[in-house]
């Protein structure tokens, strides 16, 4: 890598950088396997503009040629601090939360995932946003379980109230049976602890459902 790059990024910011020179600051060098040069060019062919990077796996870096174990570590790290600072820029904690918002949040991190994601956020009297909590990695089927940890953590902070959150990969944000289910579950839960359960909110790409909205509150899963 050219030291003028650092140069650059130390005078100028790393938004001075084209995508190709921001891959070579993160890739450094070539390999045995292809230089520098046809590394960044099956990047930027494969991810245009950076489509579809924050999805990537390191199965699927490691598959272009020249980039092994080491390099394929360091542009997922990468990806992950951007994702993570992105995320704390935009959390709502001390805000008052409303779905909308909430939706508007989370369709671009959650919307595209392949995996689907369970969330909780725990919220005070008035309705601010006092901790995201995952729940659980992979579906609701997971979630299921989970009831007794989240509603732990809810007392723990001192909540009065939360909204459950999941992803649907599919993007189609029409409950499914286990949905409706695992709502009930959690509101009867929360019922019981003295913890409202406000909403159940599927998250698709460019959508979101509402159990609240759609059957004007929770109190029929009570």
């Amino acid at each position: 890598m050219k030291p003028d790059l650092y140069e650059r990024i130390v005078q100028n910011g790393a938004s001075a950088l084209s995508d190709a020179e921001l891959y070579r600051v993160l890739l450094r060098t070539g390999s045995k396997q292809a230089p520098m040069s046809q590394i960044v060019a099956e990047l930027l062919g494969t991810f245009p503009d950076f489509q579809g990077l924050n999805l990537i796996d390191a199965k699927q870096l490691m598959a272009i040629s020249g980039i092994g174990l080491s390099k394929a570590a360091g542009l997922l790290a990468a990806i992950e601090f951007g994702r993570r600072v992105v995320e704390q820029s935009t959390k709502r904690y001390g805000e008052v939360l409303s779905v909308e918002s909430l939706a508007a949040e989370l369709m671009p991190r959650l919307g595209a995932s392949p995996q689907e994601h369970v969330l909780a956020f725990l919220l005070d009297t008035q309705l601010k946003v006092i901790q995201e909590m995952p729940v659980a990695l992979g579906g609701l089927a997971q979630a299921d379980a989970e009831p007794r940890v989240v509603f732990s953590q809810a007392l723990k902070v001192h909540a009065a109230s939360l909204i459950l959150v999941h992803n649907h990969p599919s993007g189609n944000v029409t409950p499914s049976q286990a949905d409706v289910l695992v709502t009930r579950r959690f509101v009867q839960a929360g019922e019981l602890i003295g913890v409202v359960v406000l909403d159940h909110v599927i998250i698709g790409a460019h959508d979101y459902y509402s159990f609240a909205r759609h059957h004007q509150g929770l109190n029929f899963f009570k």
